[in-house]
């Protein structure tokens, strides 16, 4: 039995998979292009695009309660901004904790792609989520580097923290 609630490790290694994922598409993309023989297509694109999604998913809502663990303890993580939000003609910046309200609750994943010549494409390190609340729709840009990096942040001072750590 850990002292954690939640297994920091594993939470990371989602984190960095999910990053590693968007980061490396492109390579990824240009390696699978030479089994391309005979006709034969090995398509891992949307493999990569199932992947973004469910890590993202799986990580905000972890990172999500353990936010909520730390205002459970009167405390909270001052993070970096980790997208922004459209509403309307509105632009907020969102934070950890929104950019993880946001992703919970999106009806619409859109990882961002990069084409190139000759129609070849490949994933970059953005999300836009869609969604709707009180019948207003909104459209959440993540950055998944910063989101890796603030999700990092927020597990360290979880390790740190005995109080909000504890069970």
């Amino acid at each position: 039995m850990t002292k954690y609630f939640f297994k920091e490790q594993e939470i990371t290694k989602e984190l960095i998979n999910l990053v590693s994922i968007c980061i490396s598409s492109k390579t990824n993309h240009q390696l699978s292009d030479t089994l391309v023989t005979q006709n034969k297509i090995l398509n891992i694109f949307y493999c990569e695009e199932a992947l973004i999604q469910e890590y993202l998913i799986s990580t905000a809502i972890k990172l999500r309660m353990i936010d909520d663990q730390f205002r459970a303890q009167g405390k909270i993580f001052n993070v970096d901004k980790v997208g922004t939000l459209r509403t309307g003609s509105t632009n907020i910046d969102l934070d950890l904790r929104e950019a993880c309200n946001k992703t919970i609750h999106a009806v619409k994943f859109v990882p961002q792609i990069r084409k190139k010549r000759g129609g070849k494409r490949y994933y970059i390190p953005k999300v836009k989520l869609h969604g709707e609340r009180d019948h207003n729709p909104w459209e959440a840009s993540l950055d998944i580097k910063q989101y890796f990096l603030t999700g990092l942040k927020l597990i360290k001072e979880y390790e740190e923290d005995w109080p909000v750590s504890s069970r």
